[in-house]
This record gives structure tokens, C-alpha cells and sequence, in this order.
């Protein structure tokens, strides 16, 4: 590797070094200040003008995960003279510890599963075998992975687990176990085999699980207590329990949901998307999804309960031929118009009549999602019912009262946590109440989305919540006042006196830590008042996207330009890739204090749209380094139309992709090999230490209650630190190094010298 001759960046303020000397932490332990930490770092000489700290940098900026490798290694194993030298050795060893403890239960997750593997297959059972295939590719290695340079692993890569023979016949059963489950009516268990393999080999039974989801979607909406029968039977295959039941009632009917669905609205919709959607298809091809839909809605025999004209197999048959000669008429042209498209739902709906008589609005709701289903998974309708939850979603803001909720692991209705200053928390909700009745409702059985409908509501109006606590002896009613509830997407370290955050993870240094769970109107303000409020302590920050589902486009455009003072920061393309827009920075937003410190992005591939954009961005304009797993690949844009039957519904419609300002898209489609934003430095982490790193940061989140004062356990319980201190975030520690590294001063010649000639 060739050596720059100088360091073309300004050295930090004298304030910053000292700072960043005093409490140098490399693997998230605070060390005592030095001897030395006062003093100044020597003047560069011919052999010392790039820092270790600088080469660790510039190695992570240029993606050379050998150079980054190299220099660890070399630090950890044969140190400096002085005290800095002493204590940058010892951290690293940490660091370099952490990671190969990972490499060996890494190791050990690949041979258990592949062992287990061999003997669920040779049982028969597929759906476990998969399981354990699943796993023992999660386990293995992805090319320039920083773990991969350890020598002594036997870790296979992931190319080398999909080509083993045991896998490829494992795959082989598991197709057409799904296929025959399929066949004979099993749904549930054809989308479990399905879904098992799509993970397992990247999406490429995408088609097939959409297909079979599609079906019990259907039942989900028609005919939920068939669905509920089924669950249960699968379940007691597998050998769980049945889970407690919903009570089906009027507000899950079907005709409540589809209340207002027309030939109208239906018509509208497919004229916009055949003209504007990106990929310009035109009508044909919308008309064969929606006759296709139609023939899948009429050979889901679950249905026939619900409605009666599925019973006769001789009128079924009589009406999905008609269909499918429609669709394979339809399939092979090239044109078509808004009147034909008419006149083939006026036909469909006469030979419906004069066979199964289905309800008008299940036609016409079926066809329409089907037909928009030819296009793109974030293409959709809005139907009447959802218009309400979706303009909430849109505006960053929902009347409720002010309470994140899951299904436990018992199936039962638990408050994470009640938002500050909402009605739950002035009321006195907790963290851990179990809501199990909400109205006099049973919530015995309820799903997350049946609890947020029954909850929130217009402002102003009452929901009585019947919460069961621990400690109390009976249940008790809660009358809450819905009230408009804004959502918080930036959040800090940890939650401290007053309910508010200290956005500081490592305060003796400055570093900073903004999670952010998604871009809306208030996002900007809010990050804007995190960075205010660290003020001229702040060093450097950690900004983690990871899990983050995106949001709103001008909310990132904003963000990014508060790092990057010129050029692009983003643009879109349309059909043909043609350039559509270009959004450029403007230096007039550009925030002086974030243009000079050190910024380290996670990223995993949970992290879609304008997560993506950010991070793509920040590191295309050498703003930050891009630490963790490639992102998602949703790169689209979507734009609202309500044109659809005079705004009674809307079309969510993608409309153009995002480019980065490198000119890559990121946008993952079917046939895309490169995609997302790649992170300089590939760091992952085991399933385990995920699934405990989020349970650490959402007891983070939990906002302490107003009337009791927290025990020593329980704030240790929540304290993120633990991230840290039992070596839960390998990609959140390898932020800490870096930005440390960063901060370090010039000087130690010796040590500069020494990984010079190892490398």
C-alpha cells in the first residue's frame, strides 16, 4: 500500500486532542488519562507524517479491509514504547479478543447446524433441516469480511455452504415438499418451506412464497376463523401449542373492510399505473394480474364458507376457464385503454353472475391488487379503510395514546413503553402493564394491527384500557383522551433525569450517538437539537440507521447537507433512465461543527430507503465511514396519487429510483447482482447478539415511570453500556475504534514505523 507523503487534513484543535488523548477508548473501556495526555504530539517528521490513527482512518475510508486488518493486528500484538503505545496495544487486544470469540462461536453455530442439518433431513423433516441450513449459512463468511482475515478460521464462506451437496439436497426435498403442500391445500405449511428457502437462497423463491402468501391473505380477510383452524393445525404438527384466539367480530368483517370499493375506483387506479409507473407497462399486463388474482381468489376452496357460489366445482370451473382465457388473451397484447379495461370488468362481472356470485367489491378488490401486483412490491392501492392509518403514517404523527406495544412471548398484548408527555404516561401506564382488554374487548388472541386500530383513534375521543399489572391484586381501568402523539426517530445513548436524552455514549471524549428509527417532518428539528445540545463537547458521532425503514425524501436531503456543503447529494431517474431531479447541497445549511468531526454510520440490511440515501451519501462524499452489513435495496420512489375515485382512495405508485451522487442505484431489483449501499468495513454480527442488542436498546427507550424511582438492577438492566461491557455490538465497538483512532493525535513514530513494515 502506498503511503501519502502528508496528511492533507487540518489537525484538530488542540482542545479536541487533548480531549480525545485523555479518555482515548478503543474497545469501550474509559482508560485513565496518561502521563502524556497533556502534551503536545511531536511534529511529523519524514518517517511519522500519517498517524497509526490516521492509516486506521484512511484504511476504513478506502474500504482496504487488509490495511484496517493489518494495522490492528500489528498494534495488538507488538504495541510502542510509551505510555500511548501501551495503552492503544491494550485496547486493541480487547477488540481483537471480541472478534475472535465471534469467530469461534461462529464456527461452532456452522458445525452444530450443519450436524443437526444431516439429521433433520434424514428424518424427513424439512422445515427444521432448513432451519438449521438457514443458520449455518448465517454463520459462515462474506467476501472482504474483517473477520475473514483472521487466518486459523475454518469458516466456509457463504457460496461454498449453498454448493454443498448436503444443502443442495436439502433443497431439492424442500421444493417439492412446498410445491406438494401447495397442491393439497396446506398453505401454512407451503409458506413456511417457502419462506425458509427464499432466506436461504437470497429471494429467489420470491414468486413462489408471494403466491401462496396472496391465499392466506385472502383468508386473513375473508375467512379468519378457517385461517385461525389451519394455524392450529400446523401448530400441533410442529408440536407447539395453539395460539389463544381473537374474537372475530363485526370490525373484522369483510364488508366493513371493503365499505365503499367500486368499478371506479379500480378503473382510476389502473389508468395512473399504466401511464406512470416507472416501468411504463401499460394496460395488458395489469389486466392478466387482476384475471389471474380473480382465479386464485376462486380456487382458495378455504373460502367456500364464506362465500357459498365456491361450493359447485362445475360453476368454479365454469368461471376460472372464462378467466383464464381472458388472461392469456390479455398476455399477449400490446395495447390497450382505459374503455377496454371497462368493458373486460363489466364481462368478468356478468359471468360472475351467472356463476359464483361473488359480492361486486370482493371483484373489484381482487382484481385491483392483483393487477397492481404485477408492478412492484411498494406499489399498492389504498382502499376506504386504510386511508385514515396511512395518512397518519405520512404526516409523522397519530391520535392515540401515546404507548408502544408488542406480543410477548406468552402471546399477550405488553406496553414497552408510554411516550413522553402522551395521556398513557400522564396516567400512569408502565412499562410491562399487559393490556387485556381494551373497550371490555378480550385481547385474548389479538394481533399487533387489530391493537393499534382498537387503540388509536380521532382525537379527543375516549378508549378505556384494562391493564393488568404486577403487584396489583385486580385489574385496573384506564380512561384515556386520544390526543395527537408525534413520533420520536431520534433517540440517544440513554434516557437520563427529566425523561430526556444524553446523546453522549463516551462524554470524557465527546462521541456522540444518534439512533435514528426513521426520516419525518420533525426528524431534521429534532436531530438539529441532539447536535446543539452536545454543543462544543461533541467530537465525534456515531449515527446508527440500522432497522431503519427510511421516510420522507426531504427529511434526508436535509440531514445530509448538514454534512456535505457541496455537490450531489442525491437524484432520481425515471423510465428509461432518464435524470428526473438532481438535489444538490447548499452551504448555506451545511453545519460548520458537523463538516469537521468524525462520523461513523452503521448500517445492516435492515436499513432501507432514506437510510440508504444517508449513508450512501455520507460515504460517497468521504463524510463518513460506513460500518456493518449491505442495506436492503430499497431505493424507489413512490408518489401519492388521489385521483382514484375522487380521493376516496389512493395509489401509492413508484415513480422513479434513487442514484447516489456516485451515480449507483440502489434499488434492488429481480435481476440486480449489485445493490444498497455497501459499508466500508463489512462487521457482523451472530443472531444472538442481535437479538440481544435490541432488546438492550429498546429497554433504553423505556421511559422511567413518573411516580416510582428505579433500582440499581433495573437501571443497570437499561443502561446501553452493556452493549459494550459484555460484548453484545461488535459493529457499534468497531465505531468506538475508529472514531478514537481519529481523534489520536500524530506521533508515536516507532509504532508508525513498525506497522509500516509488517504491512
Amino acid at each position: 500500500m502506498t503511503t501519502p507523503a502528508a496528511d492533507p487534513r487540518p489537525l484538530l484543535p488542540i482542545r479536541f486532542r487533548t480531549r480525545a488523548m485523555a479518555a482515548l477508548v478503543l474497545a469501550g473501556a474509559l482508560l485513565s488519562a496518561p502521563a502524556w495526555a497533556v502534551q503536545e504530539a511531536p511534529p511529523a517528521g519524514p518517517e511519522t507524517e500519517v498517524a497509526l490513527a490516521g492509516r486506521l482512518w484512511d484504511d476504513s475510508l478506502q474500504g482496504d479491509i487488509e490495511g484496517v486488518y493489518t494495522l490492528l493486528q500489528t498494534v495488538g500484538e507488538t504495541g510502542a514504547d510509551g505510555a500511548a503505545g501501551v495503552a492503544v496495544a491494550g485496547e486493541v487486544k480487547s477488540y481483537l479478543a471480541f472478534m475472535r470469540t465471534q469467530a469461534e462461536e461462529r464456527l461452532k453455530t456452522y458445525t452444530d447446524s450443519m450436524k443437526e442439518l444431516e439429521e433433520r433431513l434424514a428424518a424427513g423433516n424439512h422445515r427444521e433441516a432448513l432451519t438449521s441450513a438457514v443458520a449455518a449459512h448465517e454463520a459462515s463468511l462474506e467476501p472482504g469480511e474483517l473477520l475473514a482475515l483472521k487466518p486459523d478460521t475454518d469458516l466456509p464462506f457463504k457460496e461454498a455452504v449453498l454448493a454443498d451437496p448436503r444443502v443442495v439436497d436439502l433443497v431439492a426435498r424442500a421444493r417439492q415438499a412446498a410445491h406438494d403442500a401447495e397442491a393439497s391445500g396446506e398453505w401454512i405449511v407451503a409458506q413456511d418451506l417457502f419462506y425458509r428457502l427464499n432466506t436461504l437462497l437470497d429471494r429467489q423463491f420470491q414468486a413462489d412464497l408471494m403466491r401462496v402468501s396472496y391465499r392466506l391473505g385472502l383468508l386473513r380477510l375473508y375467512a379468519p376463523s378457517r385461517l385461525d383452524d389451519l394455524m392450529d393445525a400446523h401448530l400441533k404438527a410442529i408440536g407447539e401449542e395453539p395460539r389463544p384466539r381473537w374474537a372475530h367480530q363485526e370490525i373484522d368483517s369483510w364488508d366493513v373492510h371493503l365499505r365503499g370499493v367500486n368499478r371506479a375506483m379500480v378503473i382510476d387506479a389502473l389508468n395512473i399505473a399504466a401511464n406512470m409507473h416507472l416501468s411504463q407497462p401499460g394496460y395488458p399486463v395489469l389486466l392478466a394480474g387482476g384475471l389471474e388474482a380473480l382465479q386464485t381468489l376462486a380456487t382458495t376452496t378455504d373460502l367456500k364458507e364464506t362465500f357459498p357460489g365456491l361450493n359447485d366445482a362445475a360453476t368454479v370451473r365454469r368461471f376460472t376457464t372464462f378467466l383464464a382465457e381472458e388472461a392469456k388473451y390479455w398476455s399477449e397484447q400490446k395495447t390497450a385503454d382505459r374503455s377496454r379495461a371497462t368493458r373486460l370488468l363489466e364481462r368478468i362481472e356478468e359471468r360472475n353472475r351467472e356463476t359464483v356470485n361473488l359480492p361486486a367489491e370482493v371483484l373489484y378488490h381482487e382484481f385491483g391488487d392483483g393487477a397492481i401486483a404485477k408492478l412492484d412490491e411498494f406499489t399498492d392501492i389504498v382502499w376506504p379503510d386504510e386511508l385514515q392509518v396511512f395518512k397518519r403514517q405520512l404526516d409523522g404523527s397519530f391520535s392515540g395514546v401515546g404507548i408502544q406495544i408488542i406480543i410477548d412471548e406468552r402471546n399477550q398484548l405488553t406496553i414497552v413503553t408510554p411516550l413522553k408527555n402522551s395521556p398513557a404516561h400522564r396516567a400512569g401506564l408502565r412499562a410491562g402493564d399487559d393490556i387485556i382488554a381494551v373497550d371490555g374487548r378480550s385481547t385474548i388472541g389479538i394481533t399487533s394491527a387489530q391493537a393499534i386500530d382498537q387503540i388509536t383513534g380521532p382525537k379527543g375521543t375516549p378508549v378505556t384500557l384494562t391493564i393488568r399489572r404486577e403487584g396489583a391484586e385486580e385489574p385496573i381501568d384506564f380512561r384515556l383522551f386520544r390526543d395527537d402523539i408525534p413520533i420520536e426517530t431520534v433517540k440517544g445513548w440513554r434516557l437520563k433525569d427529566g425523561n430526556e436524552w444524553d446523546y453522549f455514549m463516551d462524554r470524557q471524549a465527546g462521541i456522540g450517538y444518534l439512533r435514528l428509527s426513521g426520516f419525518m417532518r420533525q426528524t431534521v428539528d429534532d436531530f438539529d437539537a441532539a447536535i446543539a445540545g452536545m454543543g462544543d463537547d461533541l467530537n465525534g458521532l456515531v449515527i446508527d440507521l440500522r432497522f431503519n425503514p427510511g421516510g420522507q425524501l426531504q427529511a434526508v436531503i436535509d440531514l445530509c447537507n448538514r454534512f456535505v456543503s457541496r455537490g450531489v447529494l442525491v437524484s432520481t431517474e425515471g423510465p428509461g433512465r432518464r435524470t428526473n431531479k438532481v438535489h444538490r447541497a447548499s452551504s448555506l445549511r451545511t453545519s460548520e461543527r458537523l463538516a469537521e468531526i468524525p462520523v461513523v454510520v452503521l448500517i445492516n440490511e435492515g436499513s432501507a430507503s432514506a437510510s440508504e440515501i444517508m449513508a450512501g451519501c455520507l460515504r460517497d462524499h468521504d463524510r463518513a465511514i460506513v460500518v456493518g452489513t449491505r442495506s436492503y435495496g430499497k431505493g424507489s420512489v413512490q408518489q401519492i396519487s388521489d385521483q382514484v375515485d375522487r380521493g376516496n382512495a389512493l395509489l401509492r405508485l413508484t415513480r422513479e429510483h434513487y442514484l447516489l451522487p456516485s451515480g449507483d442505484m440502489i434499488h434492488r431489483n429481480p435481476e440486480s447482482t449489485k445493490w444498497g449501499v455497501e459499508p466500508h468495513l463489512t462487521v457482523r454480527m451472530t443472531p444472538r447478539q442481535v437479538g440481544d442488542s435490541l432488546a438492550i436498546l429498546r429497554d433504553a427507550d423505556v421511559l422511567p415511570d413518573a411516580h416510582e424511582q428505579l433500582s440499581e438492577e433495573e437501571a443497570a438492566k437499561r443502561d446501553p453500556q452493556r452493549l459494550l461491557d459484555e460484548n453484545l455490538d461488535l459493529q457499534l465497538q468497531t465505531a468506538l475504534v475508529l472514531i478514537h483512532s481519529r481523534l489520536w493525535p500524530a506521533g508515536e513514530a516507532q509504532l508508525v514505523n513498525t506497522v509500516r513494515e509488517k504491512k
